[in-house]
C-alpha cells in the first residue's frame, strides 16, 4: 500500500511537469518597431503613388494590448543617419506630405495583434516636379515617439523614401549610320531606372537625321 501511494504522487508530479508550457521560455516581451525592406531602415515608395503605406509591428509573446504614438522625426536625425551611413538624404519638407497626421499618429494593438499599416500620403505632381527640380533623395523620417510596451533601439525609425523614375536611351556598342537615301533598321534601347508598378509608361521618340 505504501508503495502505490509514493508511485501515486511520483506519477502525478510527472503529470505536472508534463503539463507546463515551456513555449514562452525563451520568447522575449513584447516590443514594437517599424518595418523597412532592410537593416538599412529605409523604405521605398514610388512618388506617383499617391497614398503608401509602412508597417508598425509588435514581436513577442502577444499578451499585451498596446498604445504607440508616431512622430516626424527633426531634421537632425536624418544628418546623423548619413553620417551613420555615408549617404546623402535630404529630409522631404513637411508641407509635401501629410505630416500633421503622422506627427502625433496613435496606433492601437489588442493584445494578439501582430501589425498595423500607417499611410503616407502626398501629391504626386507636385513631388515629381520638386525632385525633378531639385534633389531626387528627399525621406520623410518617422520614427516611435512613445508607446506603452517596449521600443525597439535599433528600428524605432524609418526613412520612408519617394522614388523618382527616370528615362534614358542605352548606349550602343556600335553606332548606327546609314547613307542618305538608303532605308536602315535599327533597335533603340530605353531604360527606366525604377518600375512603376500600377502606371503605364508611354514614351515619344523623335528623329534626328544629323
Amino acid at each position: 500500500m505504501k508503495y502505490r501511494y509514493i508511485l501515486s504522487i511520483v506519477l502525478a508530479g510527472a503529470c505536472l511537469s508534463a503539463c507546463h508550457d515551456f513555449r514562452d521560455d525563451h520568447m522575449v516581451e513584447d516590443t514594437v518597431y517599424l518595418r523597412s525592406e532592410s537593416d538599412a531602415l529605409v523604405q521605398d515608395f514610388s512618388v506617383y503613388d499617391a497614398v503608401s503605406r509602412f508597417g508598425v509591428i509588435k514581436s513577442g509573446k502577444g499578451r499585451s494590448a498596446a498604445t504607440v504614438t508616431l512622430g516626424v522625426a527633426p531634421t537632425d536625425s536624418v544628418l546623423k543617419y548619413n553620417e551613420l551611413h555615408k549617404t546623402n538624404y535630404l529630409p522631404l519638407g513637411r508641407s509635401f506630405y501629410n505630416a500633421d497626421e503622422l506627427d502625433g499618429k496613435v496606433v492601437n494593438f489588442a493584445a494578439q495583434e501582430a501589425r498595423a499599416k500607417v499611410d503616407v500620403s502626398w501629391d504626386p505632381r507636385t513631388m515629381v516636379a520638386e525632385m525633378q527640380a531639385g534633389a531626387d533623395d528627399y525621406v520623410i523620417p518617422v520614427y516611435i515617439k512613445e508607446a506603452s510596451i517596449d521600443i525597439s533601439k535599433t528600428k524605432y525609425m524609418v526613412l520612408i523614401h519617394p522614388v523618382l523614375s527616370t528615362l534614358s536611351v542605352r548606349a550602343q556598342d556600335n553606332a548606327m549610320t546609314c547613307k542618305e537615301g538608303s532605308t536602315f533598321t535599327g533597335k533603340v534601347g530605353l531604360l527606366l531606372s525604377n518600375p512603376i508598378p500600377g502606371h503605364d509608361v508611354r514614351v515619344k521618340l523623335a528623329y534626328t537625321p544629323e
